[in-house]
């Protein structure tokens, strides 16, 4: 995969001085390396986790910066190097969307923040976020994983913020925290957390989350 990472200047404080900040993401896959995913997402600062947020953006576009071969010189094109004005207008409205979909995450982040759970609340949370879809084999890593967000709800970096100790957003922090940080290497674990089984269990932790308002 390659991919990119720009920030949007679409940012965001909860109370305590929890700083989330917005980025776009671009990927490009090996295997479909014609096209160009489209993801946006915040930054957590205090605990240095992401967290993808939905938009009514295309997810993808046509990678109309891949180069292509030609059997005669020039042996490259330079045609999809190409950046028109319709280009750059869709792109102006894709980032708004973007943007947009932060702005409303923000006023839900308010909310979580200011939703107090109990312990037996966080619990059931954490049991229903890492419930493996099918899988009876994994209830030993899914009970593990349940209980290392709980653990991360408690003392991970970020937590002892007011936004975070004992509500719903604090959940949802603990849960980023914990998938971010899934895998056996770093790149492992990057591309978990944005693109596969991670990814997942953080946007069903934010379904979640919101369940609770």
């Amino acid at each position: 995969i390659i991919w990119t990472l720009a920030r949007l200047n679409e940012d965001f404080m909860l109370p305590g001085g929890d700083e989330l900040k917005g980025y776009i993401l671009l990927a490009s896959r090996h295997e479909d390396r014609e096209k160009i995913e489209i993801h946006f997402l915040t930054l957590r600062s205090a605990s240095n986790s992401m967290l993808k947020i939905a938009s009514k953006a295309r997810p993808t576009v046509k990678n109309s910066f891949r180069r292509s071969f030609k059997s005669t010189l020039p042996f490259l094109s330079e045609s999809s190097l190409q950046f028109d004005e319709d280009m750059i207008e869709r792109t102006r409205k894709t980032i708004e969307m973007g943007r947009t979909a932060i702005s409303a995450h923000a006023k839900d982040a308010q909310l979580l923040a200011g939703k107090k759970v109990t312990e037996q609340i966080a619990e059931n949370y954490m049991d229903e976020v890492f419930k493996h879809d099918s899988e009876d084999s994994e209830e030993a890593k899914q009970k593990a994983n349940a209980q290392s967000a709980l653990d991360t709800f408690r003392n991970a970096p970020g937590q002892n913020l007011e936004s975070a100790q004992m509500t719903a957003w604090g959940l949802l922090t603990a849960v980023t925290y914990t998938a971010d940080r899934l895998g056996k290497t770093p790149d492992s674990r990057l591309r978990q957390a944005w693109f596969g089984p991670n990814a997942k269990i953080k946007k069903r932790a934010l379904e979640l989350a919101l369940k609770l308002l």
